[in-house]
């Protein structure tokens, strides 16, 4: 039929990958479907056939009756996993070396640190950023807990997660956000406002494809393949390198945390302490002072001959 022989085409002569043709396959399946309950066609180019899937148990999987077994296009091609593509350490020390443009490594930075998306990098809002040095609860090395907001940015689905940024990344992005941001946001002109951290050298944010074009010149001086994807696939393995040159393995933020707190409360305590002893020192030099006051007063007065001074003993006369 048509729909087999551009399949072999699209594999055969242009080259495209499974999943590619599928996705394309999957789509013309619908517009014939469609064009047949118009009445524009009277029968399908191609049958559908039964294949079994690979679906992870949902909530209500045990009134399934279907057995993860659904009707597919007979024309559609077999999948393979493949394997998810990342940099290795050394890939992203290379890159980071490479990078000559300040914007671009650190949207490189954010990206391979945080796990952030490209749509997120592009989107990500400058008000999210601050100087950790003034932040008395967050110390060199923690990692920063920064809410992210589909209200302030682009998100996938929509949907709010949260990212840990390392402290010193939030210092570097701070430091560009102050330096080098407000030179690009001038060249936009005095009427042109943004909410985007990175910005063009025109001033204005980056375009859907900004990021992997940027990528693919970066590719073409490295000698291996760089896209953004594969900065969110590597940000684990990134993660836990930071962790481990920082001292800071899984739970020890936790632990060093609670061992912080343990160390204010000792201090509460023995401030608390020595609070009440200088309290009871400055009572008595009070007292004592009430006294001293007490004998000048007399004294005062004795020298006035207001007051006779008795003397147990003494002869009277």
């Amino acid at each position: 039929s048509v729909v087999d022989w551009y399949r072999d085409w699209s594999k055969g002569e242009i080259g495209l990958d499974s999943v590619t043709i599928n996705a394309r396959l999957r789509l013309i399946a619908r517009f014939y479907r469609w064009a047949q309950q118009m009445g524009f066609i009277k029968q399908l180019p191609f049958r559908y056939q039964v294949v079994r899937v690979a679906r992870t148990p949902g909530f209500l999987a045990h009134v399934d009756a279907s057995a993860n077994l659904v009707e597919v296009p007979s024309a559609m091609l077999s999948q393979k996993s493949a394997p998810i593509k990342f940099l290795t350490m050394e890939q992203v020390l290379v890159c980071l070396g490479v990078l000559s443009n300040i914007t671009h490594r650190m949207m490189f930075e954010l990206m391979v640190r945080c796990g952030l998306r490209q749509i997120e990098c592009r989107t990500f809002p400058v008000k999210y950023l601050f100087d950790p040095a003034r932040r008395r609860d967050l110390v060199q090395g923690q990692m920063i807990r920064l809410p992210l907001s589909n209200k302030d940015m682009k998100l996938k689905y929509d949907k709010p997660r949260a990212i840990d940024v390392p402290y010193d990344l939030m210092e570097d992005l701070w430091w560009y956000a102050a330096r080098h941001r407000k030179s690009r946001q001038r060249a936009a002109g005095a009427g042109a406002t943004s909410t985007s951290l990175f910005l063009t050298q025109n001033g204005t944010p980056y375009g859907d494809t900004a990021l992997t074009d940027i990528f693919v010149a970066l590719e073409k001086r490295v000698g291996f393949r760089v896209r953004p994807h594969m900065l969110r696939h590597t940000y684990p393995d990134v993660a836990k390198e930071v962790r481990r040159l920082s001292g800071r393995e899984p739970g020890a933020s936790e632990d060093s945390l609670k061992a912080a707190l343990k160390r204010e409360q000792e201090t509460a305590r023995d401030l608390r302490a020595e609070n009440l002893d200088l309290r009871k020192q400055l009572q008595a030099m009070a007292s004592v002072n009430e006294a001293l006051r007490q004998e000048v007063r007399i004294l005062h007065a004795t020298g006035h001959a207001k007051v006779v001074s008795f003397v147990p003993g003494a002869p009277t006369r």
